[in-house]
């Protein structure tokens, strides 16, 4: 709970201290994807979706800032007779960097970030009885995207980005493919 107030103190300051109100600098978007477990996380989970919801605050025409909502469900890669259900939670801050322009307005970019992950476990028993235990922890990621614009006020966006979950002496890591609509407030 800590890392999850600390990292939204983050995203606070980030915004208001670079000119949140500014014309054309902030964009909101929904995107959705896939979500593949990698490692240990992928011997026991399949690939499976994920959604959610961007800020993004254009400071120059090649740096941004990026906050970053997702919710990931992963799906056993095993019988499931307990109805074991698993999700992470990112909740994380970044520096996008447009890398290169492609004519007039499509760009490639890079991401890199870090933040809040909350991993979810629960389980069902036959009786109907639910258990659960969610813990939240410290992670990174790195991606790389393309956009391009949908209209005046609009972009489409495609990203894969890697995750790195640190948990108890151990790494949990998962790529995520995704695309959606981000949308320019004026």
């Amino acid at each position: 709970m800590k890392t999850l107030k600390i990292s939204a103190i983050l995203i606070i300051m980030v915004l208001l201290n670079t000119g949140l109100f500014a014309q054309n600098r902030i964009a909101l978007g929904i995107n959705g994807g896939l979500t593949a477990p990698t490692g240990t996380l992928g011997d026991a989970f399949k690939l499976s979706y994920n959604a959610g919801i961007e800020g993004v605050l254009k400071v120059d025409p090649v740096n941004n800032f990026y906050s970053d909502v997702s919710y990931n469900n992963l799906s056993p890669s095993f019988a499931n007779p307990d109805n074991l259900t698993f999700s992470i939670t990112e909740i994380s801050i970044g520096y996008r960097r447009i890398l290169s322009t492609f004519g007039v307005s499509s760009k490639l970019f890079g991401d890199l970030g870090a933040g809040a992950y909350t991993v979810k476990a629960s389980t069902t028993s036959t009786s109907g009885v639910t258990s659960s235990e969610s813990k939240t922890n410290f992670g990174v990621n790195l991606g790389v995207g393309t956009s391009f614009p949908l209209g005046a006020s609009s972009d489409f966006l495609a990203r894969l980005k890697f995750h790195n979950v640190f948990s108890d002496g151990k790494n949990s890591n998962y790529f995520t493919l995704g695309a959606g609509v981000n949308f320019d407030l004026n």
